[in-house]
């Protein structure tokens, strides 16, 4: 495809047979952004559900946020 020649950097059929055998480790157990934390930080919600209310607090260790 656009007259370029695939590199052959990473054995890709190799990986794909070990994937085939062996399987991913943790690979569906992985929480990426935005969790509760970051996401009340950057001000986005930390779910794809809508808001429920405009205002709330959340409790952590370090104490209770609006």
């Amino acid at each position: 495809m656009w007259n370029i020649t695939p590199s052959q950097r990473w054995d890709w059929n190799t990986l794909k047979e070990k994937i085939a055998r062996y399987g991913l480790r943790n690979s569906l157990l992985v929480a990426p952004m935005p969790t509760a934390s970051t996401a009340q930080i950057l001000g986005n919600n930390e779910s794809i559900e809508p808001y429920t209310s405009n205002i709330y607090s959340r409790r952590v260790l370090s104490g209770e946020f609006q």
